[in-house]
């Protein structure tokens, strides 16, 4: 938790990214990291307005009720006229390997996990009965909770497009209303911009596995980025990178040619045609390539 003593709104606000490569350093930053963002800005999740005050409630039995069928959400506390809510807190349990957070326990079963500030919030304890407001509160700043945690922790490996996170928030069955929160959230303290996700995007296709702009267009709209943001991140790429298609073709056959040392020339040029294309180059520039440097390859081999 050391490295995240100084942290501050204006850090967290303005250099999200120098935040958030600390926290893939180690868990207890990813920790720290959930837990900054949560208090940035005084922005804590929306509980409407609700504090939460012990309530009691009594409900009439139906004939079911007689029969010996509780209505949902009622126990028995004594005879057959009497009865009462079971949305009572039995416990509030420290979240193993989640530092600063609390397992809600409704009536002996999980209700969700928050962050201790919002237990404290909105007043958790044992033994406190909850009406559906109050019940409807903490359920909504777990889920909210769990939202950005799971976020966070999927930002924190690499770099990913909006349309990524949702989907993995998604896999996680959170909530839709949580899920909108977190990505809004996200995207103001600037770790969600699809514009910067395809520019880091396309530069490590440009460094590590160099491929045609269409290519790149491609695997950008696979993950949910707009045509125009795909567009303009490949063309910032491409700039601060000073790479062109003709120098990426090249790059790429050449590399490719080497391989096919020793194999029928006809098969080989037709192998060649079909890898770059399937790179993203196009058809006209390839067959170009081959044209002009088949022999010169062959030579080499």
């Amino acid at each position: 938790m050391a490295p995240w003593a100084p942290a501050t709104y204006d850090r967290c606000m303005h250099r999200p990214h120098d935040v958030l490569a600390v926290a893939r350093g180690s868990l207890a930053g990813f920790v720290a990291l959930v837990l900054l963002v949560s208090s940035c800005g005084g922005d804590a999740p929306d509980s409407g307005g609700v504090t939460i005050e012990p309530v009691t409630a009594t409900a009439t039995p139906s004939a079911a009720t007689h029969a010996g069928t509780l209505p949902l959400g009622t126990a028995a506390t004594g005879g057959p006229d009497s009865w009462r809510p079971v949305n009572e807190i039995t416990g509030l349990v420290p979240v193993k390997r989640r530092s600063g957070w609390t397992e809600v326990q409704l009536d002996g079963v999980s209700l969700c996990r928050i962050p201790d500030e919002d237990v404290h919030r909105l007043r958790l304890d044992v033994g406190l009965t909850l009406g559906s407001a109050e019940l409807d509160a903490v359920q909504a700043a777990g889920g909210r909770a769990e939202a950005m945690f799971v976020g966070l922790r999927y930002l924190s490996v690499r770099p990913r497009s909006r349309r990524e996170v949702e989907r993995r928030l998604w896999r996680d069955r959170i909530d839709q209303a949580a899920i909108r929160h977190a990505l809004e959230r996200l995207a103001a303290l600037g770790y969600l911009d699809d514009a910067q996700f395809a520019a880091s995007f396309a530069r490590d296709r440009i460094r590590l596995r160099p491929c045609g702009t269409r290519r790149m267009q491609s695997d950008l709209l696979a993950r949910g980025v707009s045509r125009e943001d795909a567009d303009r991140g490949i063309r910032e790429a491409m700039a601060e990178e000073g790479a062109t298609e003709e120098a990426l073709l090249e790059r790429v056959a050449a590399a490719r040619a080497r391989r096919l040392a020793g194999v029928d020339p006809s098969k080989a040029r037709r192998r060649l045609f079909d890898y770059l294309a399937r790179r993203g180059f196009a058809a006209g520039s390839v067959r170009a390539w081959i044209k002009v440097n088949w022999q010169a390859e062959a030579d080499k081999r």
